[in-house]
């Protein structure tokens, strides 16, 4: 998570109603709103670092920004969103090393013309002609989104 001291700031700032807080060097109102900065801060900073992790560190980075690409674009109208979120599935498990030049050229071409229909196309000819599968969906479980009771509950970890 973050390497930084939000987390004990914002444990600082907080307290139940039964703590005593002091409010001398700080009107309440503006304690309150710089907990709830510190936290979307936090919230944000967490969410950002999952998104990243989604895609593993062990991946070569033409997979991983292969993968990013057409992440990227299955928001489109046009697009089979099913097709390309397999294939992002798919490009989460570390492929062979041989296939990074090929990897690499599929997104150069996307970069050049823009065509993502033409990068599904490639990629899926990828899988296909290798008969690359994706792992089970079971061995990469979806993270549970971080909410402010988490926050709450690392903060208190950290003080204890």
């Amino acid at each position: 998570y973050a390497n930084d001291n939000r987390f004990e700031i914002h444990e600082l700032i907080r307290a139940t109603p039964a703590e005593t807080r002091a409010d001398d060097w700080l009107p309440v109102a503006e304690q309150e709103r710089i907990l709830e900065l510190l936290a979307d801060d936090i919230l944000a900073t967490l969410h950002e670092q999952r998104g990243a992790a989604a895609l593993g560190q062990a991946l070569d980075k033409a997979q991983r920004d292969l993968a990013q690409a057409i992440r990227a674009g299955w928001g489109k109208p046009e697009v089979d969103r099913k097709q390309a979120q397999a294939l992002f599935t798919a490009l989460r498990t570390p492929l062979p090393a041989t296939f990074v030049r090929e990897m690499r050229g599929m997104l150069e071409q996307h970069k050049r013309g823009g065509d993502y229909g033409l990068l599904l196309a490639s990629v899926q000819k990828l899988f296909d002609q290798y008969q690359l599968a994706a792992a089970p969906a079971g061995l990469m479980p979806e993270p549970e989104p971080l909410t402010r009771d988490d926050l709450e509950l690392v903060c208190w970890m950290l003080i204890d």
